[in-house]
């Protein structure tokens, strides 16, 4: 009797074309898996090496695009057998996942528990949101324990030095923490050492990478620099107002959330606005979050 060779395993791709935080949620599962390429926009692949990572450019994650189906581009990417991934739900990204990786075999999850993004009808304010990470990882068959327990013994080996890192944040002065010196002020009275760092470029900097590395706590709204805190092992403080962190908090991350945060999928109405929102946690709250 002739053995056959067993097939060959089908490699998986983590097919996220958009954000930043979107991408890095991708990485924080696709580390888990042997042999998982991560596709992402080729400016996030510097941040998130050494995963393999295959650049994607689709315009219609861009402002720049002709309309919301521009796949101008969307060229092969890989020829070879593959499982792709996506979490988000979004039929554009279905479709450009058939032209891009032509020989993968799609599987999206993410249609009903995300439409209601799309379609407020179906934003149920009682109902618990889906979690992004917890997705990712249901798709990708990883217990969340054991991606929880990745986060946890990465942050074990981050230094005890009193740093805390402030993070402004996101581009629109609405998603930024508005008492971002207060919570300074206070946390150098109690004996720490805070930084407040601002800028939206830095966010994707390589040099942020660094002044994380060195912090024993990072501050931050949902953001990307949140995700990209919590996924290089930092002990991280998730600030929420505009959103709705229990559908972005990363793994073994603390949260200290504002009572006008909204409940459902849908984000504030003002969270593409430049305007400074009030309500959000005190310094007092945000320290006392910390353990301070």
């Amino acid at each position: 009797m002739v053995r056959r060779p067993p097939p060959k395993r089908r490699m998986n791709v983590f097919f996220e074309p958009w954000g930043f935080g979107d991408a890095v949620i991708a990485a924080a599962v696709a580390r888990e898996v042997p042999d998982a390429v991560l596709a992402i926009k080729p400016q996030w692949q510097p941040l998130l090496s050494p995963l393999r990572i295959v650049p994607v450019s689709l315009p219609y994650t861009t402002r720049d695009r002709r309309h919301v189906w521009d796949m101008s581009n969307a060229g092969t990417l890989l020829t070879e057998p593959c499982e792709v991934l996506n979490i988000r739900g979004d039929p554009r990204d279905w479709w450009a996942a058939k032209r891009l990786f032509p020989a993968g075999r799609r599987r999206f999850n993410g249609w009903l528990q995300f439409a209601p993004h799309y379609i407020g009808l179906l934003d149920w304010k009682l109902r618990p949101v889906r979690n992004r990470y917890r997705a990712w990882a249901a798709l990708a068959g990883i217990p969340f324990a054991q991606l929880e327990a990745s986060y946890r013994q990465r942050q074990a080996a981050a230094p005890r030095n009193r740093r805390v890192i402030i993070h402004t944040g996101a581009s629109r002065r609405c998603r930024q923490y508005p008492h971002c010196a207060e919570l300074a002020t206070l946390l150098r009275q109690r004996g720490f050492d805070p930084v407040v760092v601002t800028g939206v470029e830095q966010a994707r900097d390589a040099a942020l990478v660094e002044i994380f590395r060195h912090a024993e706590w990072v501050v931050a709204n949902d953001s990307g620099p949140m995700h990209l805190a919590a996924y290089l092992g930092c002990r991280t403080l998730a600030i929420a107002r505009v959103t709705n962190i229990h559908e972005w908090l990363p793994p073994a991350t603390r949260f200290v959330a504002s009572p006008w945060m909204p409940r459902g999928y849908r984000m504030d109405p003002r969270y593409n606005s430049d305007e400074v929102l009030t309500g959000w946690p005190a310094p007092a709250e945000v320290a006392a979050a910390l353990g301070v």
